[in-house]
């Protein structure tokens, strides 16, 4: 389930706003992002989300991510537990598989372009009202696991399989999403809250990510308080970001929308450093 934090996280490296799809980042300034700089601790929406998860025809599950009131969710990816990856249904490049490792645990693999990126342990408690997913990034040995704890918020229930149903996240008893931005000459670096830290050059051209093969990256900052970054994958923009500081430097609102312009999620952050 690390493909929600990637927005918040390894996203952090593409923050863009709405611009329109095969655009490089625009407006960009020379200048050092003063108010960006420091440690950012990401907020509960102001909107609650959940995830849902439902059951599928032959035993498996549908996943669904950053569910609203009204039905909507941002992502989803269905499967069997039978270790067979599926595509997730806004970007197919993202795929996840499922696999019951016994003791009520799940596990699920994902993808990018078929190479394993992270895995996620997935534990319902005892009573079946809390879940917990541990998270560690594969494709950086030696990044920090992470712990995301979520209570059961209604929806269907299955006496055969606890996973089932809308689950919120209890942001108290999670890890903290921290995202810390430090200068570094011409450059700056961003560290995700697993402590991956990558270097981003604004000077609005497309530069290779480092991370993620095939992705380019594009970023400005057309004034002290915004930061842009186009994300293309093989050539097609698949994420837009706008992240908006405030006047005091003490919040960020980023907002995520995806290669059409759809807005994906609006994340909130405080600055703690």
């Amino acid at each position: 389930m690390r493909r929600t934090f990637f927005w918040s996280a390894l996203l952090c490296a593409s923050l863009s706003t709405a611009l329109v799809a095969g655009q490089s980042a625009t407006g960009f300034k020379p200048s050092r992002p003063e108010k960006l700089l420091g440690t950012w601790k990401q907020l509960p929406p102001e909107q609650a989300t959940t995830m849902k998860i439902e059951a599928e025809a032959g035993g498996g599950i549908k996943v669904s991510y950053g569910c609203k009131k009204d039905g909507s969710c941002a992502s989803s990816v269905a499967g069997n537990y039978d270790g067979k990856s599926s595509k997730f249904s806004d970007n197919a490049s993202w795929e996840a598989s499922f696999r019951k490792l016994g003791n009520g645990t799940v596990q699920q693999d994902t993808y990018f372009h078929g190479k394993l990126d992270n895995t996620d342990k997935c534990q319902v408690s005892t009573d079946r009202n809390t879940l917990t997913v541990t998270n560690q990034m594969v494709s950086h040995p030696g990044s920090k696991i992470m712990r995301y704890v979520y209570d059961r918020n209604g929806g269907p229930v299955s006496n055969d399989d606890p996973l089932i149903g809308l689950w919120k996240r209890n942001w108290d008893k999670s890890d903290a999403d921290l995202v810390t931005f430090r200068a570094k000459g011409d450059v700056f670096t961003i560290t995700d809250p697993s402590g991956i830290t990558d270097e981003r050059q604004c000077d609005g051209k497309d530069h290779p990510s480092k991370f993620l093969e095939g992705v380019l990256y594009s970023c400005g900052l057309p004034d002290k308080h915004t930061y842009e970054v186009v994300l293309k994958d093989r050539g097609k923009v698949v994420n837009t970001i706008s992240s908006k500081i405030s006047e005091d430097g003490k919040k960020m609102v980023r907002t995520v929308k995806d290669g059409e312009g759809k807005t994906m999620s609006e994340l909130r952050f405080e600055k703690v450093d």
